[in-house]
């Protein structure tokens, strides 16, 4: 089976972050299944301004136009981008335009079984308009971007994220929340295709960093830090923890616009003795860090799948996340993990207070966490489910 994917999330550069998970899909899909696989991934056309561009737009210059990376052959287009929210329905117009003429350009000779949106927009209007010229079955996966953000933007973006949706021979969502939203908000079915971790690659050794820690419950919290990962939530939960004597220390990796915010939140709180700002990690320094946590928290509010829930969960840890989110229905909270309210650094105190006075109970959780992930969430799992629903595509075809 041959399948080409649009996706403008996908990995610019080897070992590009940004994407990462339609990288570590798509390879999935050819070493487990072997389905030949092509990607479009257009990219923002970004003009010669030397020291003047935005840090924002920099990510984008000096992408490659072609790049092959174990087997997956990827083009890079351009397509014309405005400022966020100005003329989007244009912008959605170019990127599609762009990706069919790469598309015509670099894969006019190749047969595809069936075509892969990894967004509702803007991948899916290009998909469908791929899709449609040759004559091949659609696939999307509909993200929490899009019913979060796409949808709420215009009446036109509303429109054109449920024509897609009903255009689509197969639609994916990677969480059961995302999934039952979806099929409210436009009355059609989805398939639930969760992501996956590699579980070969989880070995992450306390020894390495626990000897440079605090003597003291560790709390771990790995995302980058924007506003919505509820960062500040942790930092205002924990105040009140350290207020009522609990001994503990909270580690945040990652980076982001909100880094200098949340480091003056932490001393407004006087918290500065007990959070570390560790900034960004390399994926092997972050497992040692799983490794070596008691919990790990993440009170994100707006997160369509959360991979890194699964990692510290493969590691053993009991989490927190948010009811409603992402995690949601894949954390069974007080068994598997524990959820709390949207916005609520009062009940993550009292989850975190609640795990490190039973160590015992949270070790059980984690143990039963671990056990679900292996089963059920690893990258060899998502690609069997994946290629099932190409092939329901196919046959409905």
């Amino acid at each position: 089976m041959r399948v080409l994917h649009v996706s403008h999330t996908y990995p610019r550069r080897p070992g590009d972050g940004y994407g990462i998970t339609m990288w570590d899909q798509i390879r999935a899909l050819r070493t487990g299944q072997d389905v030949l696989s092509d990607v479009i991934a257009p990219v923002p056309w970004v003009p010669r301004l030397g020291p003047f561009l935005p840090e924002r737009w920099t990510r984008h210059a000096g992408v490659p136009d072609h790049a092959c990376t174990d087997g997956i052959e990827v083009v890079f287009p351009r397509f014309a981008a405005l400022p966020k929210g100005l003329l989007a329905w244009q912008v959605r117009r170019s990127f599609a335009g762009s990706a069919n003429r790469a598309r015509r350009i670099a894969f006019a000779q190749r047969k595809y079984d069936l075509v892969h949106a990894h967004m509702g927009l803007p991948d899916g209007l290009a998909a469908l308009r791929i899709s449609r010229q040759m004559k091949c079955p659609l696939v999307v996966t509909m993200q929490c971007t899009d019913i979060d953000s796409s949808a709420r933007e215009s009446p036109q973006a509303r429109r054109d994220l449920e024509g897609v949706f009903t255009c689509a021979d197969q639609v994916i969502s990677p969480s059961p929340r995302l999934a039952h939203d979806y099929q409210v908000l436009f009355d059609g079915s989805v398939v639930v295709v969760p992501y996956g971790i590699h579980a070969g690659h989880l070995h992450g050794d306390a020894g390495t960093v626990k000897a440079s820690l605090p003597d003291v419950p560790i709390i771990l919290c790995v995302a980058r830090l924007i506003p919505s990962k509820g960062i500040d939530i942790l930092l205002r939960s924990i105040e009140q923890l350290v207020l009522d004597g609990t001994a503990l220390h909270v580690l945040v990796a990652g980076d982001g616009p909100s880094r200098a915010a949340l480091r003056a939140l932490a001393s407004s709180l006087s918290l500065r003795n007990h959070v570390t700002f560790l900034g960004q990690l390399s994926h092997e320094t972050v497992l040692e860090y799983m490794a070596a946590c008691d919990v790990f928290v993440l009170p994100s509010w707006r997160e369509t799948f959360g991979l890194v829930y699964l990692e510290a969960m493969a590691a053993g840890k009991p989490v927190i996340g948010v009811r409603g989110q992402g995690v949601d229905g894949i954390v069974e909270d007080g068994k598997t993990g524990y959820l709390v309210s949207p916005h609520s650094a009062s009940e993550v105190t009292e989850v975190v207070r609640s795990i490190l006075a039973n160590p015992d109970g949270a070790r059980e959780i984690g143990l039963r966490a671990r056990e679900l992930v292996l089963d059920q969430y690893t990258w060899e799992k998502c690609a069997e489910r994946t290629l099932q629903v190409y092939r329901e595509a196919l046959h409905g075809r």
